[in-house]
């Protein structure tokens, strides 16, 4: 079984994404999900990390389905955009994945 931080190196990695994007996806302090990424000894724990590990199963399953962050987009829209991948099952994947 993959660790939480295994898991989210897999995201960065298959999702094109930097450590800034899944701070704007999962809505938490850059320092924290820095941590989250590369010590493996910070997991979230809690109701609150029960949130962190169903935000990243879905990110998980948006990237397996084709998730595509537009390489055009801006460092400003960044962050709007990955809140909306976040609370739209269908955001970031191409049309023929989407859930619609």
């Amino acid at each position: 079984m993959s660790t939480f931080a295994q898991r989210l190196r897999w995201c960065l990695k298959h999702g094109d994404m930097t450590v800034a994007d899944l701070k704007h996806f999962f809505d938490r302090p850059y320092a924290t999900v820095r941590m989250w990424v590369y010590d493996a000894r910070r997991t979230p724990r809690g109701p609150a990390g029960n949130r962190a590990d169903q935000l990243l199963r879905s990110l998980e399953k948006k990237i397996k389905r084709g998730l595509v962050i537009p390489a055009e987009i801006s460092s400003r829209e960044r962050p709007a955009y990955l809140k909306k991948i976040r609370h739209d099952s269908s955001a970031g994947l191409p049309a023929s994945h989407s859930a619609g």
